[in-house]
């Protein structure tokens, strides 16, 4: 194998490993993301839970309209 050839496949795979590696953290940010996203809907999940059941149910065939 020519010192050409070597030099070039050395270029290819240094660059390819910094192409997975910028992947790689876009992966791991994106994932940091998501993991946040996922704790702040449970979140609002619990308190959304947490407000219907704090909130009496009415009939609404039996609520009196806005302008009684």
């Amino acid at each position: 194998m020519s010192e050409a050839r070597l030099a070039e496949l050395e270029f290819k795979l240094a660059y390819q490993e910094d192409a997975i590696a910028a992947l790689n953290d876009v992966i791991y940010q994106q994932q940091q993301r998501i993991d946040d996203l996922e704790a702040r809907l449970n979140q609002y999940r619990q308190e959304m839970e947490s407000l219907l059941s704090q909130t009496p149910s009415v009939d609404p065939g039996q609520e009196k309209p806005p302008h009684y």
